[in-house]
């Protein structure tokens, strides 16, 4: 048995408010608990979008009414419309999702305008989402010399981008999520955005753990109902633990490049206080099936994949 720190997911979608039939606190709490995750970041993609301090206030007050049992911390979105709101509101936020293509919820910034008063006024980490977002993000992040955080980078090109960024001593970090480390273009499942990429990309993902250009490894947990084929997410929190030691067996990262990741980013980046600690069995090889699935939606991506390490208790 291995004892550690509580692990902490970086980027989760919890459907609170608006989606609740796909997911909810309570059983996303128990999805993330069983995969070892004691915290998350939970984003503004509700329906509708948290963009101001009443949204996100309410968001707040619904989560509380359910007692989760996990920590969590709540960025706000920003658009054009919504910009000095959303600055008004940011002290009580965790950071700001920007954007950058137009998605389902209307929460999206068009205008370069924006993001030069985002970067001049900003006073939290600003988490970009798009994959198309390193080059066009990288001259405001030189300019104003503010934390970004880049959400999912999926690519080889994105990690050189990312490592390049970090010589010049730029305030960047980087995120890459589960899936995109272990699935591959050839993986046949529901879309995902980003979308998944070749193996030559996978490998340079897990490069880029080990020589700590990506900062956090996240699984931007994205329920969705398999009659919903056509919209982009794969729900997967409850195999935190065991994918991570899975890759852990394999070499393909270290026990420190988990709490680095997992644990002491996070909580530099988004300020976790959680105290609670999970035992692990890391040598229980055991095979992902349906009644391991804790989410509320009822599928994942990693059924029938034989995985290695298995969370015994969070306390």
């Amino acid at each position: 048995m291995v004892t550690l720190p509580g692990l902490f997911d970086c980027h989760v979608h919890f459907r609170t408010p608006g989606q609740e039939y796909k997911e909810d606190w309570v059983t996303g709490s128990a999805a993330a608990l069983a995969g070892g995750v004691v915290g998350v970041v939970d984003m503004p993609s509700n329906v509708p979008p948290v963009l101001t301090q009443a949204d996100l206030l309410n968001k707040q007050r619904l989560i509380e009414k359910v007692n989760p049992g996990i920590a969590y911390r709540l960025p706000l979105g920003v658009t054009d419309k919504s910009l000095q709101d959303t600055l008004a509101a940011q002290e009580q936020a965790c950071g700001i999702k920007v954007f950058l293509q137009p998605h389902s919820t209307g929460m999206f910034v068009r205008n370069d305008a924006t993001l030069h008063t985002l970067y001049q006024n900003a006073t939290k980490p600003i988490m970009i989402h798009d994959h198309t977002g390193v080059d066009r993000i990288m001259p405001f992040v030189r300019q104003y010399k503010k934390l970004t955080y880049f959400c999912h980078i999926s690519t080889q090109t994105e990690v050189e981008k990312i490592a390049q960024a970090k010589r010049e001593g730029l305030p960047v970090y980087a995120e890459v999520t589960l899936h995109h480390l272990w699935l591959d273009e050839t993986t046949k499942t529901q879309p995902v955005n980003p979308p998944l990429r070749t193996a030559a990309d996978r490998a340079a993902l897990w490069e880029g753990v080990r020589a700590g250009v990506i900062d956090t490894i996240a699984t931007d947990h994205a329920p969705h109902l398999i009659s919903e084929s056509n919209l982009p997410g794969f729900p997967s929190i409850e195999f935190f633990v065991p994918l991570l030691f899975t890759g852990l067996a394999q070499n393909k990262l270290s026990i420190d490049d988990i709490i680095r990741c997992c644990v002491t980013n996070p909580t530099k980046l988004f300020g976790f206080t959680s105290q609670k600690k999970i035992d692990l069995d890391p040598d229980w090889k055991w095979t992902i099936s349906q009644a391991d699935i804790k989410s509320k939606c009822g599928w994942s991506p990693y059924l029938n994949m034989p995985v290695q390490g298995k969370v015994l208790r969070v306390y």
